[in-house]
């Protein structure tokens, strides 16, 4: 899956990331693979992420 962008959100903006279902965080990516887009922010997924639900995984943005 690979991280996934976050468009229209500022870094700044973000106070928390978290799977719905679960309540676990999730990380901003900090991967050298995202300085290309420095106007993106992406969540870090993990490398191999087993998601809470297959079909329809949910992330809350707690914007500050």
């Amino acid at each position: 899956i690979g991280a996934l962008p976050l468009i229209g959100v500022r870094k700044e903006q973000i106070d928390s990331i978290r799977y719905l279902a679960s309540g676990a965080e999730v990380p901003i990516s900090t991967s050298w693979t995202h300085s290309d887009y420095p106007d993106i922010v992406f969540a870090d997924l993990g490398a191999d992420p087993v998601l809470p639900d297959p079909v329809d995984t949910v992330l809350a943005v707690k914007l500050r």
